[in-house]
């Protein structure tokens, strides 16, 4: 006997685990009339509105896969999934509609075959609807929709309004939809007759926040603060609920991506990571049901930035440099980032401190250090590292022409160059010669005393290495440079 009552005790609580579906499968195909899957069809799931009780209030659009399948799930923590509607618009534009209710396995089927063009449909039905918006909520009116003739009717009206909310089944003619915030929205009506005429009519139109909102009574949501630096303490003592009512919740969101969404809290502080511009909003709801909301933007400043950057760059090889950032540092903070430019077109993210680097051909570059900090601090650092063999240094034993510098290396279309001069009004002719020694390119320009800036276009040179001389009456020099 007590092993048949607690066999009974134990099918009880399966059946009604079972009767609790708060996650729900929902699977099925989409095919046309001659059983060929349908790819890429959109299937709106939602909750019927026998959910709103517990909560579930759900909407999901899921695409079919190139079988004409479709699976999805929907959650429900709080309550209990009952029923739902299932959709898929057909080839002519009206929406074929399934309620299915969920059953003991949680898993629900729904298959739908569309573009069924056997039997004629009437063409004469038109559905149509007017909207009048009072605040957030719609009153909208389908009276002047018309069946296909005499002796039909409307038998089906669907409504889809456009936002989160479930599909209105049945024939109603004049429903209301309160929307929950500001937006564009496009409701849209799916009619059907006692003769089979289908129709559809969509409207857009826009919501808007209304200046005050309606209160139940005179409620009022207000706080004040207090800030020292990045921790503020809010109060929210002076809101206001009315005569004869009381708030019971306040929802407090600190415009950093965290709130308070449970609870009554009149007072709470709050630190802020980052300095910055946050907008703070109070939301509050008192017994008798009047909402009002608050909102403050405060200015959270800017930790002082106490970055040192340091980075050092040791060539081990004709071309391979280890550069090393460990001298890096940051006062009561942290590095979290470091993005390394090597001057070729390259860079390394993430938080590498010792990167070893091997650029394709000898020349000059500009390597930058950007460092980031856990506090937002922002630091960077530029040098130039010189990669080049004895026969690539200046050839005048007094140095009055150097390359100083190519930029960027490799060059894509065109290259900047930086040309030191010791006398003035010096006649000198730069030109570009492949590894052939073949010349490819060649101009003549007058230096300066000092650092002279010079502009040329290799967009016509093939790809591949090439060497930049300079020369002069005093002096030359050469630098090599790889062409993308």
């Amino acid at each position: 006997m007590k092993n048949f009552l607690g066999l009974l005790a134990i099918c009880s609580l399966l059946i009604f685990n079972s009767a609790i579906a708060n996650t729900v499968i929902v699977k099925g195909t989409v095919q046309d009339v001659n059983k060929k899957p349908i790819a890429n069809k959109k299937v709106l799931i939602s909750t019927d509105s026998l959910n709103s009780a517990t909560g579930c209030v759900i909407t999901h659009t899921v695409l079919t896969n190139p079988n004409g399948y479709f699976i999805d799930t929907l959650k429900c923590l709080g309550g209990d999934i009952r029923k739902l509607k299932i959709a898929v618009e057909n080839c002519n534009g009206t929406m074929i509609i399934k309620d299915p209710i969920v059953g003991l396995n949680n898993v629900v089927e729904s298959n739908f075959v569309i573009c069924n063009t056997t039997s004629p449909v009437p063409p004469n039905c038109r559905a149509f609807f007017a909207i009048n918006i009072t605040g957030k909520t719609v009153k909208f009116k389908s009276f002047e929709s018309t069946a296909s003739g005499p002796g039909d009717s409307i038998i089906s009206r669907s409504w889809f309004f456009g936002d989160s909310s479930s599909i209105l089944v049945g024939n109603r003619l004049d429903p209301s939809h309160d929307y929950l915030k500001a937006g564009s929205y496009q409701a849209c009506l799916y009619i059907k007759t006692k003769a089979g005429c289908e129709s559809k009519y969509c409207v857009s139109f826009n919501i808007k926040d209304s200046a005050v909102i309606p209160p139940l009574t005179n409620c009022r949501a207000f706080f004040n603060f207090k800030q020292e630096q990045n921790q503020v303490k809010f109060n929210s003592a002076d809101a206001m609920a009315g005569d004869g009512d009381s708030i019971i919740k306040r929802y407090w969101i600190f415009g950093d991506g965290t709130s308070i969404q449970d609870g009554n809290r009149i007072d709470p502080p709050h630190t802020y990571a980052r300095g910055g511009s946050y907008t703070v909003i109070l939301y509050i709801k008192t017994k008798k049901g009047c909402e009002s909301k608050y909102a403050v933007t405060i200015q959270i400043p800017k930790p002082d930035c106490a970055v040192k950057i340091q980075f050092s760059s040791e060539k081990i090889g004709t071309k391979k440099v280890q550069f090393n950032s460990s001298l890096s540092s940051a006062a009561n903070d942290s590095i979290v980032s470091r993005t390394w430019k090597f001057g070729d077109n390259t860079t390394l993210s993430g938080n590498h401190v010792k990167p070893l680097k091997e650029y394709p051909i000898q020349g000059a570059y500009t390597v930058c250090l950007k460092i980031k900090t856990a506090n937002g601090c922002e630091a960077e650092l530029c040098k130039q590292v010189i990669l080049q063999d004895s026969i690539n240094l200046p050839q005048a034993p007094n140095d009055y022409i150097r390359i100083v510098s190519i930029n960027p290396n490799p060059v894509a279309y065109r290259m900047i160059l930086t040309i030191w001069s010791r006398n003035n009004q010096t006649e000198t002719q730069v030109a570009i010669y492949d590894i052939y020694g073949q010349l490819k390119k060649t101009l003549t320009k007058q230096l300066i005393q000092g650092n002279n800036v010079l502009e040329i276009n290799t967009e016509l040179l093939p790809k591949g290495p090439y060497y930049l001389k300079v020369s002069s009456k005093n002096g030359k020099d050469s630098r090599a440079f790889y062409k993308l």
